[in-house]
């Protein structure tokens, strides 16, 4: 507000002239009591012109150039004044007990109409919208967020995320309400390093906030199934936070964020992982300027999980490729990687017989999406995604658990995203509307192969 002010009032100073002329100018045609009949000369007219006379076409030229600039000193003080009115309505001062504070959140509803409802994606044993139901129709609270970040002083600040829709039992990938609680210390113009919880830096689209996704839902090597798939309170695949300590810089031609973790997901909020850490991080370069073509690499890797005294790997590594060329918005990314997971084997009689005992599997998984979106103008935008993830859990290395194996899932997306308030990416109401065809490989003959959904999501965020 106060930068605001500061711009206005030189702008009201060089207005104040130009709407004084014709006052002026009326004082100076009259002529005082007594004094003798005067002729005036208006601007641009000829000398000798007598008053009274029709004025000239140079007269009227000269007098319309005056009123085409006093119009628009006017219309830029109306602007102005809109912009004050409106950064006004945007923010509100909080009361705090020490520092500042500023409250901001994301409400999300999504509707949806499934083809299969009884097929591949009804369940959340498979990666994608688990949030439809037998039935066909299914609807859902995705999000209801709470985010508050404020600073004790220049140099320290902390953030807080909470989302209370994740304390639903059934949510596969739930790890509790509160997402983010870290403190940010500024290095200077060295970077920032944060202590605390919050998302590792596993993929390029999985650090972006939920309201500038280019449809509705992240792509498959974000969602994918971690650890135990369609298990509670486990992480998705490239959605993981972690405990931990990140360093992070950012300069317009690269961005560079490092993580060191207690591990990847699996030790979220408990006592410290004695068998070692996880270490993380994605570098992003612009070679071409801080608005062209972005090139990025991502990683994983470090002590992975223990269960069961095994020695479970995590590991993850991609590179992504970003592009918004004026009204056309590209990107895409491949990430490949490896989980081990523990299976539980029966015992068996024999002979031989052999004991029940636990086998570890390591599942390699890969994926790739890519999304090209075109501005139609007014606020609405035209998306189209390829989208695939192989979870890498077939009956070849799976070991006697045929509920364990997952299909490589290939998502097409066709979608429309209109921001309410007029401008895309800018304003705080959003409508999302995606047609999806889904189609797994590996789930046997006797499982539909395919499966079509409509899906709606409402957003308001602040």
């Amino acid at each position: 507000m106060h930068k605001l002010l500061q711009t206005a009032a030189p702008l009201a100073a060089l207005m104040l002239p130009a709407f004084a002329v014709p006052a002026l100018a009326q004082d100076a045609a009259a002529p005082a009591a007594g004094a003798p009949p005067t002729t005036t000369t208006a601007p641009g007219a000829g000398a000798g012109t007598a008053a009274g006379n029709p004025p000239t076409a140079e007269q009227i030229a000269a007098m319309q150039k005056q009123l085409d600039a006093v119009t628009a000193q006017a219309d830029a003080l109306k602007t102005l004044l809109d912009t004050m009115r409106n950064q006004a309505a945007k923010s509100t001062p909080v009361t705090v007990g020490y520092g500042k504070l500023k409250i901001g959140g994301l409400a999300q509803v999504w509707e949806g109409l499934s083809a299969h409802p009884d097929g591949p994606g009804a369940s959340g044993t498979q990666a994608a919208n688990a949030y439809f139901k037998t039935g066909g129709f299914g609807a859902r609270l995705r999000r209801l967020e709470l985010h508050l970040d404020g600073s004790i002083d220049p140099v320290v600040e902390y953030h807080f995320n909470a989302d209370f829709t994740r304390g639903s039992s059934t949510q596969p990938g739930t790890v509790g309400i509160l997402q983010d609680l870290f403190f940010s210390y500024k290095l200077g113009q060295i970077g920032v390093l944060d202590v605390g919880q919050e998302k590792l830096p596993l993929t390029e689209v999985g650090l972006h906030s939920s309201g500038q996704l280019y449809t509705i839902e992240r792509p498959l090597i974000v969602i994918g199934p971690g650890r135990t798939a369609g298990t509670v309170n486990t992480p998705l695949w490239g959605d993981i936070r972690e405990t931990g300590v990140q360093f992070k810089r950012a300069d317009p031609l690269y961005s560079v964020q490092l993580a060191l973790t207690q591990g990847a997901g699996d030790y979220q909020n408990s006592a410290s992982n004695q068998y070692g850490k996880t270490f993380s991080g994605q570098v992003f370069v612009r070679p071409f300027g801080p608005n062209s073509v972005q090139f990025g690499v991502t990683g994983l890797g470090g002590a992975g999980f223990v269960s069961g005294g095994q020695h479970l790997s995590r590991s993850r590594m991609g590179g992504s490729i970003v592009w918004n060329p004026g009204k056309f918005a590209f990107e895409s990314e491949y990430v490949a990687g490896t989980d081990g997971l523990l299976f539980a084997v029966p015992a068996v009689v024999g002979p031989p017989a052999i004991a029940a005992r636990n086998v570890n599997v390591n599942a390699h998984r890969h994926g790739e999406y890519a999304v090209l979106g075109y501005d139609l103008g007014r606020g609405l935008q035209v998306v189209g995604q390829y989208d695939y993830f192989d979870p890498g859990q077939s009956s070849a290395n799976v070991p006697g658990a045929a509920a364990a194996i997952l299909a490589r899932q290939t998502n097409y997306t066709l979608g429309l995203n209109q921001d309410l308030d007029g401008a895309l990416g800018k304003g705080h109401r959003r409508l999302q509307i995606n047609y999806v065809h889904a189609h797994f490989d590996g789930l046997g003959a006797s499982t539909p192969q395919d499966n079509d959904q409509l899906e709606v999501a409402e957003e308001v965020n602040f």
